[in-house]
């Protein structure tokens, strides 16, 4: 009676290992019979290698970007930006305050370098009357740089600063400024005078040796 009571127990779980089985291989997904590869982890052996032109890293915390120009600006066969910021607008009084041109220098790995800056090559954002900011452009041509300014009302004016880079000091000194004045219209009335229309324009020259870092265009 007990060798048969084994045997049931025997033949019990016999039956239930093989259904466990069973569904087991019903739940298994099914074959993909195609050549496709399944890669199980996608993620890189390397980790990515930081971004050398990454611009923003030269931005401190409270400013943004204005503008950004990629040219040659001292001589060699690598790439070189310049970069202009002005505060975030969510800073009250944003429009007065200065905004830092930098000059970043490229090597022959692509890595960019701050080199110099000045906070006072270009107008802040309230400096150009009726038309409200002045800044316009930021030009690059054989080692040089323009930086130009447009504003006023009726009377209307244009600002070019040039600077090119020196060989000799292995900097960027003030070329030249351009200043432009002018009425938008005359009343017929009115008799025209020689300063309607003035231009001025400076040289090295005129004012001597200024590095990029000691220009103040603010100055008289």
């Amino acid at each position: 009676m007990r060798k048969c009571w084994l045997m049931n127990v025997r033949i019990l779980n016999i039956i239930i290992l093989s259904a466990l089985m069973l569904a087991a291989c019903n739940n298994s997904p099914a074959v993909n019979n195609s050549n496709t590869t399944i890669k199980i982890d996608t993620l890189p052996s390397t980790p990515m290698k930081e971004d050398k032109n990454d611009l923003s890293r030269f931005i401190p915390e409270g400013y943004v970007v204005l503008d950004s120009v990629s040219g040659y600006l001292n001589g060699d066969a690598y790439k070189d930006v310049l970069l202009l910021l002005k505060v975030n607008e969510s800073i009250d009084s944003f429009q007065w305050a200065k905004r830092p041109l930098l000059i970043l220098t490229g090597d022959e790995n692509g890595k960019l370098t701050l080199l110099a800056q000045n906070n006072k090559v270009v107008y802040s954002g309230d400096s150009g009357g009726m038309l409200g900011d002045p800044y316009q452009s930021i030009s690059i041509e054989k080692g040089c740089f323009t930086v130009f300014h447009y504003g006023g009302s009726r009377w209307r004016w244009e600002v070019e600063t040039t600077f090119c880079y020196s060989y000799t000091s292995k900097n960027w000194n003030l070329e030249k400024e351009y200043h432009h004045g002018f009425f938008l219209y005359v009343d017929e009335d009115e008799e025209k005078k020689e300063d309607d229309d003035k231009v001025v324009t400076k040289t090295a020259k005129d004012f001597g040796v200024i590095a990029f870092e000691k220009y103040d265009i603010y100055a008289d």
